[in-house]
């Protein structure tokens, strides 16, 4: 489906993902440790059907994937934060954040669902609690780059210089090849940022 999608030919790659929502939930008998369990659908093909349907200029259509999602699956992260993410391109900033309160809630130890909620509070201007949900995610994984370049990137907003270039050098220490954590570094001291 991913190469129909990059091929602007969303409306097989729907085709391709609706047929096989019943495929996968079917009994797999074959493999020894598999046989006889049942195999549920999994949270990304609903978020890839939605995806689908909002290139197709449907969001109606969209919202009700996910939400089927979440009858079929219950509370799964990968729909809440897609409906998180629905409401917010939607600017309806407070259904969004009950999707994202609702995700850190169920899924206290998901550094996924921090970044997440950071980002959405961050672009709404929210810095501190935006921080905070970035701090976190950081916390609780310590060995992601990504979640140290999030907090050097608030840091630097917040005008805090050292703050943000101890974190762009963790993020760099954690993967090498993180391009914009060198980005983000070069701009602190481009931009005097730094008393060094």
């Amino acid at each position: 489906s991913r190469l129909w999608q990059g091929q602007g030919r969303p409306e097989h790659a729907l085709a391709l993902l609706k047929a096989a929502l019943p495929n996968v939930a079917r009994t797999v008998g074959r493999g020894d440790a598999s046989r006889g369990r049942q195999v549920a659908p999994t949270a990304p093909l609903y978020t890839a059907m939605s995806d689908l349907h909002l290139q197709r200029g449907d969001p109606g259509q969209a919202l009700a994937v996910l939400e089927e999602g979440m009858g079929e699956l219950g509370q799964e992260i990968e729909l809440l934060q897609a409906l998180a993410a629905y409401y917010e391109s939607r600017t309806e900033f407070a259904r969004a954040d009950e999707y994202y309160q609702q995700a850190t809630r169920l899924y206290p130890d998901s550094a996924a669902s921090y970044l997440a909620s950071g980002g959405a509070l961050l672009g709404r201007g929210r810095v501190e609690e935006a921080l905070a949900a970035y701090e976190r995610a950081a916390d609780l994984e310590p060995l992601n780059a990504n979640a140290f370049l999030a907090v050097g990137n608030v840091h630097r907003l917040m005008g805090q210089s050292s703050e943000a270039i101890d974190n762009y050098s963790r993020a760099l220490e954690l993967e090498p090849r993180l391009e914009d954590a060198y980005l983000s570094l070069a701009s602190v001291y481009r931009d005097g940022l730094s008393w060094w």
